[in-house]
């Protein structure tokens, strides 16, 4: 099965801050921007894997609701 990226704020499935088009804009505005590269899957994979990495970071302030699945 294929990894989906869900970027819906708020969403309970959510599984990333940002979507593979908005990735993309930041992306090409930095150095080394090649390192990205063009395989949507491996994108996606980072995206996620980057979110997770991020969400256990304990932040000040709450959840806007609280069965969304993203810390902020």
């Amino acid at each position: 099965m294929a990894l989906s990226l869900d970027a819906t704020v708020g969403g309970v499935a959510a599984n990333a801050f940002t979507d593979l088009e908005t990735a993309q804009s930041i992306i090409d505005a930095t150095p080394n921007s090649s390192a990205w590269g063009s395989d949507a899957t491996a994108q996606t994979q980072a995206l996620v894997y980057a979110t997770s990495m991020l969400n256990v970071i304990e932040y000040q302030g709450i959840k806007s609701n609280f069965t969304q699945s993203l810390a902020w």
